[in-house]
């Protein structure tokens, strides 16, 4: 691993690094990302090491589907702690609602796993070992930037000397106090909290969940997330006239109810404040903002680190493409586009649940209580609390996606991440779908009568540039592959009959992120590569209706 951090400002875009600022794990897992793809990247962080406090906690199961494709998740070995939800809890300690999600995992993951952020980001930084062309600079503090048409000259401070970097593209991953933020003039709008909230993150705890409790009694509302080896996060909502700063004496007083605890067994107690907000730009020209950077949550729907995740998996992909040569910079016009919209219905999402389950008005909680009592008689709303559809599907409609499908079950999988079922190969082995496409572009046939489809569609160069795997998809029945042609499965447990069942004949072509990009029957495929031609810069049309 090696880029030198003095390159001279000559250099142009395609000679320079992509440069990361920030190594939490937005900027780590980005950089993973961008190694994975072989784009030359530089990560930067101001501190002279990782961080030792373990701010966030859980990911979910979109995030590990990203961390599978991108070979993380036997780094991640032992770091990780499988759950199983969220268990919501009323007045007086009563049993509201356990929210697990869908039986079957849409994602092919746990719903809601804990870590410990220290060992995530040793880990995370142990792979990029794996990539050669990643390097990583600790005590770097980036000062100021400047664009071209060529590229980005980054300016920062190391060990106290000035220096400089020329960049392709500049990615703020640098937290809720964003350095790039500022320099680039973005600002945020929405709410920042009154409310003040005592976090304590605890050793040798005596009992392990291994869902989440949130507790909703007005009296003292509270959150518990258990993780690894005894490790225990806890965040106690502090009365309104609260004022001074946190104690061994308060910790004490909070916790009683749960366990005894001495000096030592608290690794870290602060008092918070949250904020609902989101940049207003996320991208000017070759700097884009990732993460805390652009958006900053509540941490009720356990959504904050997530939602970065799914920036780094948005935009990761689009410059190794852009970088590569595989698509103009246009593309990466898409990314605020398509990630603006989920995160802002994830801060809307933190904002009620935090306003309902955390509530201190006696009043309002009765009220929920009774509400969610009723919604449980009811099979439709109790399945809607469980299994967790009160969180926002990803879905992006408008940016890289295009075409109009004619019937309504193409139009409905147009634009969604596609689940992950476990399927099944023609030897009788089980996977997970995404082992059988890769990590790059695929066309995944549904339910195919013909074995040689998509491969009957690819014989012309739109598709010989986009270089995407093959692969066909039965809902039951033969699953012999053809000699030579696409790898047919089957899906074993029927994950995908709700939302593909309707299909025949039916091509889905799937981004590197496992969204839909375009659904098309053979018949229609000279219309689809005639846009994703415009996309790859081969067209004439500069406009392409996906924008």
């Amino acid at each position: 691993m090696g880029t030198d951090m003095a390159t001279g400002p000559e250099a142009s875009a395609d000679s320079a690094p992509v440069v990361i600022v920030g190594a939490g794990p937005t900027g780590l897992v980005t950089a993973n990302l961008l190694g994975q793809a072989g784009i030359e990247t530089l990560l930067l962080e101001r501190e002279p090491d990782l961080s030792d406090e373990p701010r966030a906690v859980s990911f979910d199961d979109e995030s590990l589907r990203c961390f599978q494709r991108a070979g993380l998740l036997p780094v991640l070995d032992g770091v990780l702690v499988p759950g199983t939800g969220t268990k919501y809890f009323g007045t007086g300690g009563r049993p509201l609602f356990y929210s697990r999600g869908p039986r079957t995992p849409p994602n092919g993951h746990p719903i809601k796993s804990p870590f410990q952020q220290p060992e995530l980001e040793r880990a995370l930084r142990d792979a990029l070992k794996n990539h050669p062309t990643v390097t990583v600079n600790f005590g770097t503090e980036v000062t100021g930037y400047s664009q071209d048409p060529l590229g980005v000259t980054v300016q920062a401070v190391r060990q106290g000397e000035p220096v400089t970097q020329r960049a392709s593209y500049l990615l703020g991953c640098d937290g809720g106090r964003s350095s790039i933020r500022s320099l680039s003039g973005a600002t945020l709008t929405g709410s920042s909290y009154q409310d003040k909230w005592l976090v304590l993150d605890t050793t040798e705890n005596p009992f392990q969940y291994d869902f989440a409790v949130h507790h909703g009694d007005p009296v003292r509302p509270h959150v518990i997330i258990s993780g690894q080896d005894g490790n225990c996060r806890y965040e106690f909502l502090l009365p309104p006239d609260f004022s001074g700063e946190a104690s061994l004496a308060m910790a004490r007083e909070f916790l009683a109810p749960y366990r005894q605890i001495s000096e030592g067994q608290i690794k870290r107690a602060r008092i918070y404040s949250f904020h609902a907000l989101v940049a207003d730009k996320w991208q000017q020209g070759r700097v884009f903002l990732l993460g805390d950077a652009a958006h900053m949550m509540p941490p009720f729907a356990g959504q904050g680190l997530n939602s970065g995740i799914r920036d780094a998996d948005n935009l990761a992909w689009k410059i190794a493409a852009v970088v590569g040569g595989m698509f103009p910079a246009e593309l990466l016009t898409t990314y605020q586009i398509e990630r603006r919209p989920h995160a802002e219905a994830m801060v809307e999402l933190s904002q009620r649940l935090g306003s309902v389950i955390m509530t201190r008005s006696r009043l309002k909680a009765a009220l929920r209580d009774r509400v969610v009592a009723v919604m449980l008689r009811v099979p439709r709303t109790r399945r809607y609390l469980e299994t967790m559809r009160f969180k926002p599907l990803p879905r992006i409609s408008a940016g890289f996606r295009f075409g109009r499908p004619n019937d309504p079950a193409g139009r409905e999988v147009l634009g969604r991440l596609l689940p992950q079922p476990t399927v099944t190969r023609s030897d009788g082995t089980a996977v997970l779908l995404d082992e059988v496409l890769g990590d790059g572009f695929a066309l995944l046939a549904v339910n195919p009568s013909n074995d040689e489809l998509p491969s009957a569609i690819l014989d012309r160069p739109v598709w010989q540039r986009l270089r995407p795997r093959l692969a066909g998809l039965r809902a039951g029945g033969s699953i012999q592959s053809v000699a030579g042609g696409p790898e047919i499965v089957t899906d074993a447990h029927g994950l995908l009959a709700p939302l593909l069942g309707g299909l025949q004949d039916v091509v889905l072509l799937l981004r590197p992120d496992r969204f839909v990009a375009a659904v098309f029957t053979a018949g229609e495929a000279a219309a689809i590569e005639s846009k994703l031609a415009h996309w790859l810069g081969l067209g004439d049309n500069p406009s392409p209706d996906g924008l």
